[in-house]
């Protein structure tokens, strides 16, 4: 199947799902980067540190982005604590406050929750958090 079949047959797929021209390009042509992408690895069982290398930066990036997610929700609250604390005489001052507060504190707890359920779900599997994983490979002989 060559690549305007597939492209035909994709383009043909999400028509049917009644997906917009735009969202129809997205998606067949990530779809299509990603067969290209894993084919050859898949097919020819290349060694696949770089998708090990690439994994890893990831991680580090996500590592680095959870505590920065967290100050910025506190950073929200507090934000909210202070117009709600600062605009007593104006009502809907203090209202736009509670609701960043709430909507701080709802946001704390989901964010919290989250990596609370992940951490949870990776003791249970094994994972360490600071291992590094290996990808399956398969030996030729």
């Amino acid at each position: 199947m060559g690549y305007y079949n597939v492209k035909s047959y994709l383009y043909y797929q999400l028509s049917l799902t009644g997906a917009s021209h735009m969202k129809k390009q997205f998606l067949m042509y990530g779809t299509l980067a990603a067969v290209m992408v894993l084919t050859p690895a898949v097919a020819l069982a290349q060694d696949l540190s770089g998708v090990e290398n690439l994994i890893d930066s990831v991680q580090d990036i996500v590592n680095t982005l959870i505590p920065i997610m967290f100050a910025l929700i506190v950073i929200a609250f507090f934000y909210g604590l202070a117009r709600y604390v600062f605009n007593a005489d104006n009502e809907d001052a203090r209202d736009q406050g509670k609701r960043i507060m709430v909507g701080g504190v709802i946001a704390l707890t989901v964010a919290a929750l989250i990596w609370g359920i992940v951490s949870w779900i990776g003791n249970i599997l094994g994972i360490e958090e600071d291992s590094n994983q290996t990808v399956p490979t398969i030996s030729v002989r």
